[in-house]
């Protein structure tokens, strides 16, 4: 029953994602508008009511009943509320193949040492590269800048 019921509240979290795509309100920036548009009292936090009113306010098409179930999933730590992390995890449109494989281009980039982990010791040299390449970014505008 609970990988059911598990199921049914992944689809409907699915769902109200490709209704919040349709409108427009698919890339990250939009659904954090979203979430603060929903929070009513400014607590940082979205209570059921809160969800519920937003929803409506969106004209998303979803019941009471259904609209508890994505409460429920969304509420990682069952405290009565979602917040901005709960709201983006679930929601957020998953990243593209090619994203991820640029991100882990950077980050094999910047993991000089290759352990797996991005230290300070392994930005230090560059940010030397990048500031380098400003530097000469900038010297070639003024040169060419009319006076």
């Amino acid at each position: 029953m609970g990988d059911v019921l598990d199921a049914r509240r992944r689809a409907l979290v699915d769902q109200i994602r490709q209704q919040c795509l349709k409108k427009g309100c698919g890339g990250i920036k939009q659904l954090s508008t979203m979430f603060r548009r929903m929070d009513y009292d400014f607590s940082k936090c979205i209570c059921y009511r809160e969800l519920n009113m937003g929803v409506k306010a969106y004209g998303l098409n979803i019941s009471d009943e259904d609209l508890h179930l994505v409460f429920d999933l969304l509420d990682r730590d069952k405290n009565g509320s979602i917040d901005f992390c709960e709201f983006m995890q679930h929601l957020r449109p998953p990243m593209t193949e090619q994203r991820i494989r640029v991100i882990n281009e950077a980050f094999d980039k910047l993991d000089v040492d290759k352990n797996g982990q991005i230290e300070v010791d392994d930005l230090r040299g560059e940010i030397c590269i990048f500031f380098i390449y400003v530097k000469q970014k900038l010297v070639k505008l003024f040169l060419f800048m009319k006076v």
